[in-house]
């Protein structure tokens, strides 16, 4: 195929990555993983010891390390050895803890604004307080919120600096508070996880790579790339290097396209792609998994004329199939169908209708969208995308199996891995949607080889009475079981104006600029973050100050002066995971196999709290007991809300007449999951423990096999939120506060299976002839840990050739008379600039692409300098309605720009 293939090895290529330049920091490759639980030791002699604990340095957080500690000080740090996961590699992150503790800019005492104007470059004026007063004003405040409307709280978690704030006693406190404004900031950059949610019933999809032979990854990384630093990079190389093809599709060329085949393609155009694929699978190849299609999607359903429901049977109201063996419909469930007898093309008259099943309107969708078109807007050859179809078909084996612990299960090792880079645009669900198609028609949905998820709640295939996976709960906004219009609208995200949408961060932007334009009649009076920031995870920052000071008072729990304290009225100083003792469910997860088990994430604190630091999870505790609602009866009663989230069972339910610090709350939850010999102690002595799955049981399929559960191949939930939406602005009497072009285009794209268009970026005009790119690197994973202001990443990251720079194709640079280190500004098609920064040309990014590495600039005039070097991609973005996915709600991240030389 058309590519590019790189000899280089492939193991020293990586480890080449990874270099650390950093005295004492040492980085390399990932080994494999399985679930632990890992404690530091108990003792706590003078002079040096070595403890082990869990490391924070990524949001898998499952690395063990050793943790050396001299008269109390963090001096040094190495993996472990025995680490279940990294099997004693420490990647950059984990190594560069002991700055992380002892940063001179880290926050260290709650803090409180004397200077009433608000501002990211303006001094706050702070006074430090104590723990007592912040406790009491923050909880006075809260009291009368509480009183006049609950609603006015905003409480906003994001990732976390030592524990995901999402599942310690920040979410439940504001639950039971009453508001309805409790939502992750990380989301409007994450929409990658909402066609997963409808598909796989769980919202994080990845690759399996245990019997994987061909990886297509569109914009996207199952390793290094996403920079997991836990396990399985080591895994995925071994793999490579033993034949498994990984092929990557993406304006730039990163570590695993390094390693295997890159297609390079234009910025944003990975539906275009997708499109074309499908159709030469289709059309071209002619072959797909028949048997699966049939029996574990919804491709036989009958659709309704309106395209928003199933034909369903009078009796049962169970949806219709075609049995063409007996001529007639009958219920999807019928046991006397054939298995090859649902019919999936053709038209069929049913309670006096012309009607279709679902694959049929794929076929009609995708007719059109052939190589040769594909090529006119991605770049891509059509020969390309022949091959690809044809090796994807070729490779998935479709009709074999494998026998994992006695048990049958489809293998198809090959499929179609998306990620942000393919979702992050104004089609990017629609693109998402697309690659899950594709992953259906080859059977490679939850079975060894295939696509698979990450669980975090259990097997995830459980059908609804339609017979198709229930979807995860973010994508339904976690508000119902399926979207629901409500109005006036109770919450200032306003879910209901892009149904089944997972982005809620930008949205507050949106009403706090103009509540009257979303029909929203009250504002928030008060404020609290938890480790969250909209300035990361958004775009323009000036919008983003704006919207922010137009709320009265703001509490923000963080690790340093970032820029949500800086427009904060009271910061409190957060611990960091090796200052805590930690306990914390997260999925067994490890790069190149979905899940594995189940993981409890924890440890003793390896050292006291640097400056006497509260754990955060006591803080809202004691906070919810001033504020009158940690004790008592029901839902109006944190414990009783802890009890339901963490399904404590009987013998070891909190009681809810008394109080609790977080150490004996989850000192009962270990022996809720381990039995009544667990506690802290006896796991410090035990030092891990496992909970694992047995292999047949860490794919889906195994769960939920042959014909028990089935797949949307048919995007009905979008189709049915449109109806709805429509039918809700009807009733409210309302314009779509929206406005047209985007309704337009939410109507476009609202589809059983999308059409393509050119979305904005590709309409900018001549002079923005560039679309931006933006990817991670080793050292900074979003924000977690603190790692975007540990100066000890940022200076081994500015070694980086890469950093700090415009990156271009050659064949660009000559065009526009630039050289390497040549100053440009970037303008973005948003009408904000950046800059200047200097030039660097290298092959790895496409023609059409400017590339930036990291762009983890911050804004704010408080933190340390060294984090002002990164590149301010951010600002180039939008949270404006024509930078929105119109399914997703999430934001844009390729912009057109145009470079000006300086």
């Amino acid at each position: 195929m058309e590519g590019t293939k790189n000899s280089v090895s492939r193991r020293s290529f990586f480890k080449g990555s990874m270099a650390l330049a950093a005295a004492g920091l040492a980085a390399g490759g990932l080994a494999e993983a399985a679930p632990i639980f890992a404690y530091a030791e108990s003792n706590e002699s003078s002079g040096e010891v070595v403890r082990k604990g869990h490391c924070a340095g990524c949001f898998y957080a499952k690395c063990t390390q050793l943790y050396h500690v001299k008269d109390g000080v963090l001096t040094y740090v190495e993996g472990d050895p025995d680490g279940l996961y990294n099997k004693g590699k420490c990647c950059v992150r984990g190594a560069a803890a002991p700055m992380r503790v002892y940063n001179p800019y880290r926050i260290k005492t709650p803090m409180k604004r004397t200077n009433p104007e608000k501002g990211l470059e303006v001094d706050p004026g702070w006074v430090e307080i104590s723990w007592d007063e912040a406790l009491d004003e923050i909880a006075e405040r809260l009291i009368a919120v509480r009183q006049d409307n609950p609603a006015k709280l905003i409480y906003l978690p994001g990732f976390p600096s030592w524990h995901f704030p999402i599942v310690g006693a920040g979410w439940p406190f504001a639950t039971v508070f009453g508001t309805p404004n409790v939502k992750s900031a990380t989301g409007s950059l994450c929409s990658v996880h909402l066609a997963a949610a409808h598909v796989h019933g769980e919202f994080v999809q990845t690759s399996e790579m245990n019997y994987a032979k061909y990886v297509l990854c569109v914009g996207a990384t199952v390793g290094p790339n996403h920079g997991v630093a836990d396990a399985g990079t080591d895994f995925i190389i071994d793999k490579i290097e033993n034949g498994t093809r990984m092929v990557v599709v993406d304006p730039r060329c990163g570590i695993e396209a390094s390693l295997g085949e890159w297609v390079p393609i234009k910025p944003a155009t990975d539906l275009a792609f997708l499109e074309a694929v499908t159709h030469s699978i289709l059309f071209e190849v002619g072959k797909y998994d028949e048997w699966f299609v049939k029996n574990r999607t919804t491709g036989p359903y009958l659709m309704a004329p309106s395209g928003d429901d199933y034909m369903r049977d009078p009796a049962t109201n169970k949806p219709l199939v075609w049995d063409s063996a007996a001529n007639g419909a009958k219920t999807f469930d019928d046991p006397t169908i054939g298995d090859l007898d649902f019919a999936l093309e053709g038209t069929y008259e049913v309670q006096g209708q012309a009607v279709q099943p679902a694959f049929q309107y794929l076929l009609d969708t995708v007719r059109e969208y052939t190589p040769e078109w594909a090529e006119e807007i991605t770049t891509v050859p059509a020969s390309t995308i022949r091959q690809i179809a044809a090796d994807l078909v070729e490779n998935a084996q479709i009709g074999a199996t494998v026998e994992i612990n006695g048990q049958t299960l489809p293998l198809r090792p090959a499929h179609v891995n998306p990620s942000r880079g393919c979702t992050c645009h104004r089609d990017g669900q629609a693109a998402f949607w697309m690659a899950m198609v594709i992953n259906e028609l080859l059977g490679a949905i939850a079975v060894p080889g295939g696509n698979t998820v990450i669980n975090y709640n259990g097997h995830c295939l459980q059908p609804d009475e339609d017979g198709v996976v229930i979807s995860e709960a973010i994508a339904k906004n976690s508000r119902s079981p399926y979207y629901e219009w409500r109005y006036p609208f109770d919450a200032l995200d306003v879910p209901e104006l892009i149904p089944y949408s997972y982005c809620p961060g930008n949205r507050y932007i949106w009403t706090l600029l103009d509540p009257e334009k979303y029909h929203v009649d009250y504002m928030p009076d008060m404020f609290i973050g938890f480790g969250c920031s909209l300035f990361s995870k958004g775009g323009d920052p000036a919008v983003i100050e704006e919207a922010l000071k137009k709320i009265p008072f703001m509490v923000h729990y963080t690790y340093a002066e970032d820029e949500m304290a800086m427009l904060s009225d009271i910061v409190l100083p957060d611990l960091t995971n090796v200052e805590a003792d930690v306990f914390y469910e997260n999925s067994a997860y490890r790069p190149g196999n979905g899940n594995v088990g189940r993981s409890y994430v924890g440890h003793k604190r390896i050292i006291e709290p640097l400056y006497g630091q509260p754990n955060p999870d006591d803080f809202f505790l004691q906070l919810a007991d001033k504020v009158g609602f940690l004790t008592g009866n029901g839902m109006n009663c944190l414990e009783f809300a802890m009890n339901k989230r963490w399904q404590m069972k009987p013998e070891y339910e909190f009681d809810t007449s008394r109080a609790y610090t977080i150490n004996e709350m989850q000192e009962l939850r270990m022996k809720n999951v381990f039995g009544p010999d667990a506690s802290w102690d006896k796991l410090a002595e035990t030092g891990y423990y496992e909970v694992m799955l047995p292999e047949n049981e860490q794919y889906n399929y195994s769960m939920f096999p042959g014909k028990t559960t089935r797949h949307p191949l048919y995007n009905i939930a979008v189709v049915k939120g449109l109806k709805q939406l429509k039918a809700g602005l009807a009733e409210a009497g309302i314009e779509y506060p929206l406005g047209q072009e985007f309704m337009d285009d939410y109507e476009f794209y609202a589809k059983g299976f999308p059409s393509w268009k050119p979305t904005p970026v590709m309409t900018a005009g001549d002079d923005f002839d560039l679309n931006g790119v933006v990817f991670k690197i080793p050292q900074f994973l979003f924000d977690v840990a603190g790692c975007v202001q540990n100066p000890m990443l940022v200076e081994t990251a500015l070694t980086d050739s890469l950093q700090g720079k415009i990156l271009i194709n050659p064949v660009t640079a000559e065009r526009k008379g630039l050289a390497d280190g040549d100053m440009v500004y970037v303008q973005s098609q948003y009408g904000t600039e950046i800059g200047p920064y200097p030039v660097k040309t290298t092959n790895l990014v496409h023609p059409d692409a400017m590339a930036v590495a990291g762009g983890n600039a911050r804004y704010s005039a408080n933190l340390d300098p060294l984090v002002k070097q990164h590149v301010k991609y951010n600002k180039l973005m939008s949270t404006a309605y024509e930078a929105v996915d119109v399914l997703s709600g999430g934001l844009e991240v390729s912009p057109a720009v145009k470079l000006i030389k300086a």
